[in-house]
């Protein structure tokens, strides 16, 4: 399946922190998980239609899409196993041609990622390698991929501060600004993202723990999870039901003397329980894309 931004289709995937589960939540309380996600996207006709079926007692959870455009019903999209102490150990996924991938991932006895195994879409090995420091209160994760270093910080409260090349800030538990460089065709673009948060903080799904477990805060297990905003510069896996709930992303670029601008607008519904019912997103600058609409049955 296919992470979402905006006009278009793109595919998108410490334990010495402590668990990032939000106060007063019961992470085992079903109640709280979707029991499904419609997908609404405009100039298609029908909706996509993603269940999920949840073994607890195996530790597996699938997630299931139905295309109403195509004759092919509940198709496995995701295959999350969780071990016994609630982490991450495999995940299984479809690529855009249609073959299974399975990301494995390894962890030493106290439960922190070792390396992730999976394959390419060529079939060929591909190992991203974990190493942890620590940093003052701050835990950084550096991963090696293709001989290719990446270091990650996080902070006391297992959120993204540094992501090379980009770096976050926050106000109160909210994200509200990412701001980095990127290289294209040897130019360099500096960017600046701003997200607006509504302020509210009230019941939130809890299919993304559920899914990817105790340290589901690494960034490199979001990018194994569907139901993320996935802004493709300013990149942060930013979960739809997020407890400080996304309002907007407003994004600047520039390149010399071109400034570009992007602004996404995120609005939300609730049900009589105060749970998020639907999310809506629409592009500011393109309003005629019409509106992405996930709802969430429960």
């Amino acid at each position: 399946m296919k992470k979402i931004l905006f006009g278009f289709l793109c595919v998108a995937l410490v334990s010495c922190h402590k668990d990032s589960t939000p106060a007063g939540t019961d992470e085992t309380n079903n109640n709280l998980l979707p029991k499904a996600i419609k997908l609404s996207i405009p100039g298609q006709s029908g909706e996509i239609h993603f269940t999920f079926l949840m073994d607890t007692l195996q530790h597996v959870y699938e997630v299931y899409g139905d295309d109403l455009l195509t004759a092919s019903p509940n198709d496995l999209y995701y295959r999350y196993q969780l071990n016994d102490d609630g982490y991450l150990i495999s995940c299984r996924r479809i690529w855009p041609n249609g073959e299974p991938r399975i990301a494995e991932i390894h962890r030493d006895d106290n439960n922190r990622i070792q390396y992730i195994s999976t394959e390419t879409e060529q079939g060929k090995p591909d190992t991203t390698f974990f190493q942890y420091a620590i940093s003052g209160s701050n835990a950084v994760i550096t991963t090696t991929h293709n001989k290719v270093s990446r270091r990650s910080v996080y902070n006391a409260g297992n959120q993204i501060i540094e992501r090379e090349p980009y770096e976050y800030e926050y106000s109160g538990t909210g994200l509200v600004n990412c701001s980095g460089f990127n290289t294209l065709e040897n130019r360099l673009e500096n960017y600046t993202a701003t997200y607006h948060t509504s302020g509210k903080s009230g019941p939130i799904d809890r299919l993304m723990f559920t899914l990817l477990g105790k340290d589901h805060y690494i960034e490199d297990l979001r990018d194994l999870y569907e139901f993320c905003i996935y802004y493709s510069r300013g990149v942060v896996n930013f979960p739809y039901s997020d407890g400080n709930q996304l309002t907007q992303v407003a994004f600047t670029s520039t390149d010399g003397s071109i400034t570009d601008h992007e602004t996404i607008n995120v609005s939300y519904e609730y049900n009589s329980k105060g749970h998020i019912s639907a999310m809506l997103m629409t592009k500011v600058e393109e309003p005629l894309l019409g509106t992405i609409r996930y709802e969430f049955v429960y």
